[in-house]
């Protein structure tokens, strides 16, 4: 994995002499767990991202790396009859590209921006009680997902090199896992933070 972040970040860095790594940023948020909805009272966990990146060829585009951990937090068996809990974390690694319309378009209506990415999610997954009708579930185990990355947000430049974000991102796995109850889809509300540092 650290192979390719390293290609991106080259491939990014020789586009363009307007490509640059100009900006830090920290978003704060919510993601949807990787379980099943029914008896399950933790369908949210907490969902950070510290993200770097700058602007991209134009001045309407922006990249980004960013990294995140999360987990459920889930310590109990739900109380459903013949179905297992598991408790799922994950530690992911995305490249993202930001398009800013109103940055193109005189008076453009809001300041809204979207998004397309891919992510590397290194998922785990915890036993925590339960079985099925003939008592079997499954043993503690890791695996990845790979997926693509879109969303849409809202903007508001605070300072002249501070921005505060407001977005949504929906996973979609390249090909859906069925060892997750949601096949690896999950989405994110968050809160962020853009500090500018560039000339």
């Amino acid at each position: 994995m650290k192979y390719i972040i390293a290609l991106i970040f080259a491939f990014v860095l020789s586009m363009n002499a307007q490509t640059n790594i100009s900006k830090i940023s920290l978003d704060l948020g919510i993601i949807k767990n990787y379980q099943y909805d029914i008896g399950n009272d933790k369908l949210y966990s907490f969902y950070p991202e510290l993200k770097i990146g700058g602007e991209f060829i134009t001045k309407s585009l922006e990249w980004d790396l960013f990294t995140s951990y999360w987990n459920d937090g889930i310590t109990d068996a739900f109380q459903i009859r013949d179905a297992a809990t598991y408790s799922y974390s994950s530690l992911t690694f995305g490249s993202k590209v930001y398009f800013y319309p109103d940055k193109i378009i005189d008076d453009f209506f809001i300041p809204l921006y979207l998004t397309a990415g891919i992510s590397y999610h290194k998922v785990y997954e915890k036993y925590v009680g339960g079985s099925d009708y003939v008592g079997h579930h499954k043993n503690d185990s890791r695996f990845k997902l790979i997926t693509i990355d879109v969303g849409i947000g809202i903007y508001f430049q605070i300072f002249e090199r501070l921005k505060l974000r407001i977005d949504t991102n929906v996973f979609i796995p390249f090909k859906d896992d069925d060892r997750l109850y949601n096949y690896g889809k999950n989405e994110t509300l968050k809160l962020g933070f853009d500090y500018y540092f560039g000339n």
